[in-house]
């Protein structure tokens, strides 16, 4: 192992750095990432794509922020992953209500130009 401060290696079992006299204790843990709060794109997907789904979205994006500002990193990388969970379950809704609403004017579209052939013959 080597110390925190120094970077002096130190033998096993001891309890202070043999350099600088730092103590020796457990390695500090990994910091936790920083999570992305996802507001814009819920913001966005909100306006845009699915309301419900949004505002879900938008809600867990402020909960990832206020919980980022009280440093509490675990709680914060949940809160953004559900974000970003109900950020693309906005878009994909919106997405297939737009590809349905599409597909039923073509389908009308289709109709009325069969009929249109139909009655001119």
């Amino acid at each position: 192992m080597y110390c925190s401060k120094c970077g002096t290696p130190h033998e096993a079992g001891a309890t202070h750095c043999s350099r600088c006299g730092e103590p020796v204790g457990r390695p500090a843990a990994a910091p936790v990432p920083a999570a992305t709060s996802y507001l814009a794109p819920a913001i966005l997907v909100t306006l845009f794509c699915c309301l419900p789904f949004g505002i879900v979205a938008i809600v867990y994006a402020a909960q990832a922020l206020s919980l980022t500002g009280a440093g509490d990193g675990v709680g914060a990388l949940t809160a953004s992953r559900s974000a970003r969970t109900w950020c693309w379950a906005s878009f994909l809704t919106g997405l297939g209500i737009w590809l349905l609403v599409v597909l039923v004017q073509l389908l009308v579209l289709a109709a009325a130009c069969i009929a249109a052939v139909a009655g001119a013959q």
